[in-house]
């Protein structure tokens, strides 16, 4: 098998990456894995996985006669243009990485819409299915945010609905919503983590924390709201620790420490008490709440926060949308820490029947295995 992924497996700090390893071990239980990062959004230069080197513009310009070929002559007239990121990964190099292989796969994988068109190229060469891992629903995400991209990835979604034959989505909402604008199936494969071992300690009282990738929109105006509406109107809190990618350039002060990037984020769940996911706009489904369920914390978030996990509201987790209610709620979880903690084991409980790593792991082998048994009907 191949998987083509935008996001390295190997990189750490993003959900997306997350995903895609889990991708990894999926595949990899099913035999022979080769995996090509294509480093459209992020890579880290020490990952042991093979990593696509782009065209540039020149050579892009050369190999412009192989879109116009009769694989994608039509396909590129319905689809152009297309988004940025899907147009530094031009279909022709599927064809290209067809000679690196060892082996013939008997699937290809594309993890994120932006590399499909790619993999579709490298399916088609040697005639197996293609199964694209779409994982939100990128374009109605930018016409929540008003991005001037959303109409060329609607076009790009479209289009990637006629090369494959699954598209996979984290969410039961998003697949519900992509269904009627696509032609391949479309099955739900959720976010999921590994479940680690319960801190015995229940967390220091007064400490909250954020994790996420702040290089990422909604998270950066996420943060921004915590910090300038929420913030102000909590009581008890001592500490609140924001960790991720640019974290650190987060404008905070007392009692706000902006971390950066960590390895491991185990550390910080276990000395917070309380975990937020203010989150305002997205899509897909937080793999970040899954994350802190995982480690045991009460979770304070928002509805898109919450969104297509099927979570009870103050029973798994508190489910806010208004600062000042978000503010009350992180105050009474700091001044309860038994309530604090009986809401971190609820949570919990629903990650270890839902969201673990081997419900991820069946539901990726579930969906291969039904793309090969649609393949050529």
């Amino acid at each position: 098998m191949v998987l083509l992924t935008a996001f390295d497996p190997w990189a750490v700090g993003n959900g997306s990456s997350m995903r895609a390893r889990r991708w990894c071990e999926a595949l990899e239980s099913c035999g022979s894995l080769q995996v090509r990062v294509v480093p459209v959004v992020a890579s880290n230069s020490a990952s042991p996985y093979v990593r696509v080197i782009l065209p540039d513009d020149d050579e892009a310009a050369r190999n412009v006669a192989h879109l116009m070929s009769v694989r994608w002559r039509d396909w590129m007239v319905r689809a152009a243009p297309l988004p940025p990121a899907a147009a530094s990964a031009p279909a022709w190099l599927g064809s290209a990485l067809v000679a690196e292989l060892p082996w013939k796969p008997d699937v290809v994988v594309a993890f994120k819409m932006a590399v499909a068109p790619m993999a579709a190229d490298l399916a088609q060469e040697c005639g197996v299915p293609l199964v694209v891992d779409l994982d939100d629903d990128e374009a109605e995400l930018a016409r929540a945010c008003g991005d001037e991209q959303a109409a060329a990835l609607e076009r790009l979604l479209q289009g990637v609905g006629e090369l494959a034959v699954t598209v996979t989505m984290a969410s039961p909402l998003d697949a519900a919503t992509v269904a009627p604008r696509v032609r391949a199936a479309v099955q739900v494969v959720p976010n999921t983590v590994e479940l680690p071992d319960l801190p015995e300690a229940a967390g220091m009282r007064g400490r909250a924390l954020y994790v996420a990738n702040f290089g990422y929109r909604p998270n950066r105006e996420a943060a921004r709201w915590l910090l300038d509406a929420v913030v102000p109107h909590i009581e008890g809190l001592q500490q609140l620790t924001l960790v991720g990618a640019l974290g650190d350039r987060l404008d905070a002060g007392a009692p706000v420490v902006a971390l950066g990037r960590v390895d491991d984020p185990a550390t910080h769940y276990r000395d917070a008490s309380v975990a937020l996911c203010p989150v305002l706009t997205g899509s897909g489904t937080s793999i970040k709440v899954i994350e802190a369920m995982a480690h045991g914390r009460a979770v304070v978030t928002t509805s898109v926060g919450a969104r297509g996990l099927g979570l009870v509201p103050g029973e798994h987790a508190v489910v806010v949308d208004h600062a000042t209610d978000f503010a009350a709620a992180v105050t009474r979880l700091l001044a309860d820490p038994d309530s604090a903690a009986a809401l971190g084991i609820r949570g919990r409980a629903v990650v270890a029947a839902r969201y673990s790593a081997a419900e991820g792991v069946a539901a990726m082998t579930a969906a291969v295995g039904a793309a090969v048994g649609d393949f050529g009907r």
